[in-house]
């Protein structure tokens, strides 16, 4: 990481701005998975404290749409490990991040030419058949449960958060 940031700045110094500017991007990219990594570890190790201090340490740093996703990210992480506000698990019931993704595959929300339109047409479909799934525990629908709702919700923001930019 530092690597990138040093070549980074003698090729600005060097005026190859371009250059400069792509490698600024690949490390931005870089820390960011690295500080959803280390959030979530903190969250695997039920660590409430250290997870909250981590959260509140790294938020002021980041701006703009990666603030949100950053933001939208951690809370989907506590949802699936049913940790701090998300502890009740009756309350709070998800579907596997596999289950989403298929879905995510099948409705072809995945497509990267896709309109915010078009995307948001397909997120209505899937989430209308998907919704209306059965919990088998309860007899219940998907769509009637706080967490799956929450975790669709913070899906679909980091799914658009391209069309934001």
């Amino acid at each position: 990481m530092k690597s990138l940031n040093k070549l980074a700045s003698l090729l600005d110094k060097n005026g190859n701005y371009l250059l400069a500017d792509k490698l600024d991007k690949i490390a931005q990219q870089n820390n960011y998975v690295q500080l959803i990594k280390t959030y979530k570890q903190y969250v695997i190790d039920r660590d409430v404290q250290g997870a909250s201090n981590y959260y509140n340490s790294v938020l002021p740093n980041l701006v703009g749409a990666q603030k949100q996703s950053f933001i939208d990210q951690a809370m989907r992480i506590r949802l699936h490990y049913k940790f701090g506000e998300y502890a009740d698990a009756n309350k709070y019931r998800t579907i596997s991040e596999g289950r989403v993704n298929k879905f995510i595959n099948n409705f072809g929300l995945n497509n990267p030419n896709l309109t915010k339109t078009q995307f948001d047409a397909l997120w209505k479909k899937m989430m209308t058949v998907v919704g209306n799934r059965v919990w088998s525990s309860d007899n219940t629908n998907l769509s009637d449960n706080e967490g799956f709702k929450r975790q669709m919700q913070l899906t679909y923001n980091i799914l658009t958060a391209k069309f934001r930019n």
